[in-house]
């Protein structure tokens, strides 16, 4: 069941292994922070004399080999025992170095998941005897499953981030047959041309249909996957019928299959918008795969989730494409409950569902005068929704005093690096300071506002005092400040989002002012609301921004209240 892997290494060619250990990009970009690094010791690891912290706050952990060289090539990369990453890098020939093994293994089904499968072609052999002790059997069962919540399932993978991220795709079911499931993606997925040429627009002839037949099925899916999507016989309002695995909704099966226009409202994911598509409010048009009115259009759903038979020119390349296919119903899939909410109604409930931090008031104040600790408040405007809509910003009330309150915007506003460069670097010389008090602050705020924001004298554990307006918190202020670690949990705006934020169950990680373990990592608070003082690495691109800021307290005029800036 393991993969051999493809594997790029940054000294030395590239290698096919089946075990292999992450490269310092792997390690950067598939943990959330610091903390999910750290790794514990086993006792045989301790036996073999591997190198552990005796005591402190990370007593028992383990610093573990990466496959990167380090500073050149007698060293090689790895994790602390604070989980953050050495470039620099250990002598390859320490002996103390532990091993944390990584490998890629196949999601198939074993014999016991159906007894169908003595039958099947692609038989799978069943593992023998018990599993080995302390093995999770139910883990074991479940890896093998394409994950469903309600109505909506994960299969498959694509670039979803502005940034390229590839992400998990989210699938919602149209019908649900005794052998397969139709599915078409919950978001759009890329923005495409139905046709790069200039002639007669039928399915059987676009670009589109090919890319999405050849290219996105090998991008998106493994072997394994496609080997679940079956090959469906397609008809079509213009030219002959076609067999497809990959294909785009009818104008007909685009009216039976959603219950209206809201329901057919679709996100563009950040890299469809990136490619060039275009949304309005938004949201997203999107091609269905039949002819217009005429030879040269293709008809799509609006951004209103209005079906538009007349079309559009099939060579416009803002396009967004959401595909769909049937996908067979196998053991590898979790059976869909029959009382399955639609999937819009699901989505809308999760979005109900999702925790705030404690005391949230529902209606942010608009006279500061009387503002206590933990109000909400409304202050200037930034871009907030998906389509870079500007919004006004809500700000917590951390600390009042006798002339002004302290306040932090309660979701991350925005994506920066702490620095440029990965160079030993204070507060004071930060690049992400140089952003908060310049572009941010000019952006956000009209010259009324800003008159309202006082200048902090600021201590900072690393480098000279500072003079800010807009600052972020320190480690010490973050502890101090909030109640606990819920209290510090934020989520992040579209915008955020958009612009390739790292989230965990729609909780980011953001950046303090205070340096980390050492002057090249810079701390912040993890997805849960910890607070990770062993720090990111400074040139992180993922990190979100909390902005703080002292606030002068005097009553607002309500023709001030909401003032967009020109």
């Amino acid at each position: 069941m393991i993969k051999t892997s493809n594997v790029s290494n940054n000294a030395g060619p590239s290698t096919a292994d089946r075990i292999f250990l992450l490269s310092v990009d792997e390690a950067q970009n598939l943990f959330a922070d610091c903390k999910a690094r750290e790794a514990k010791l086993t006792e045989y690891a301790i036996k073999n004399h591997a190198c552990t912290e005796i005591d402190g706050p990370y007593a028992g952990n383990a610093w573990w080999w990466l496959r990167s060289h380090g500073n050149d090539i007698n060293y090689a990369a790895g994790v602390s025992f604070d989980g953050s990453i050495n470039d620099d890098g250990h002598r390859v020939v320490g002996d103390q170095g532990c091993i944390s093994p990584a490998l890629r293994l196949a999601i198939s089904p074993t014999h016991r998941d159906s007894e169908d499968s003595a039958n099947s072609a692609h038989k799978v052999t069943e593992v023998s005897g018990s599993p080995s002790p302390g093995v999770n059997e139910s883990l074991l069962k479940k890896a093998s499953r394409i994950a469903i919540e309600d109505d909506l399932l994960t299969f498959g993978s694509y670039p979803q981030g502005v940034n390229g991220e590839v992400k998990p795709i989210n699938w919602r079911v149209l019908e649900r047959q005794h052998d397969s499931l139709l599915i078409i993606s919950e978001m759009v997925l890329d923005a495409k041309c139905y046709n790069e040429q200039k002639c007669g627009t039928i399915w059987s002839e676009s670009t589109l249909r090919r890319w999405l037949n050849e290219e996105f099925i090998n991008e998106a899916f493994s072997s394994e996957q496609q080997s679940l999507i079956k090959a469906v016989n397609i008809s079509n309002n213009a030219g002959p019928d076609t067999k497809d695995r990959i294909f785009l909704l009818s104008i007909d099966e685009a009216e039976k299959f959603f219950a209206n226009n809201d329901d057919r409202i679709c996100k563009p994911t950040g890299y469809a918008r990136k490619n060039g598509a275009r949304v309005l409010k938004g949201n997203a048009w999107w091609w269905l795969r039949s002819r217009g009115n005429n030879s040269n259009n293709a008809a799509f759903v609006g951004n209103c989730g209005a079906i538009n038979k007349a079309g559009f020119n099939a060579l416009l390349k803002d396009g967004y494409v959401r595909p769909t296919l049937q996908l067979a119903n196998h053991p590898m899939l979790e059976v869909l409950k029959d009382d399955a909410k639609p999937a819009s109604e699901a989505t809308q409930e999760r979005s109900s569902q999702t925790s705030a931090p404690p005391d949230v008031k529902s209606n942010p104040v608009e006279d500061y005068a009387n503002a206590q600790k933990g109000d909400r408040l409304y202050f200037g405007h930034y871009p907030q929704g998906p389509d870079n809509a500007v919004e006004r910003i809500t700000w917590r009330v951390l600390e009042r005093d006798s002339d002004s309150l302290l306040v932090v915007s309660e979701k991350g506003l925005d994506v920066q690096p702490y620095n440029d460069k990965l160079i030993n670097v204070a507060w004071a010389d930060c690049t992400l300071r140089d952003w908060l008090n310049g572009e941010f602050i000019k952006k956000a705020f009209n010259e009324q506002e800003q008159s309202m924001i006082k200048e902090s004298d600021l201590n900072n554990n690393a480098g000279p005092p500072t003079k800010d307006r807009v600052f972020l918190p320190s480690t010490d202020e973050a502890r101090a400040l909030f109640a606990n670690s819920n209290d510090r949990r934020a989520e992040p705006t579209a915008y955020a989002i958009n612009h390739g934020v790292y989230t965990n169950n729609n909780s980011v990680w953001w950046w303090l002012r205070s340096h980390g373990n050492d002057v090249k990592y810079a701390a912040g608070v993890n997805s849960d609301g910890s607070i990770n003082n062993g720090g990111h690495r400074v040139t992180g691109k993922r990190g979100c921004i909390r902005p703080a800021l002292p606030l002068a307290i005097y009553s607002k005029p309500k023709a001030m209240i909401g003032r967009k800036q020109e």
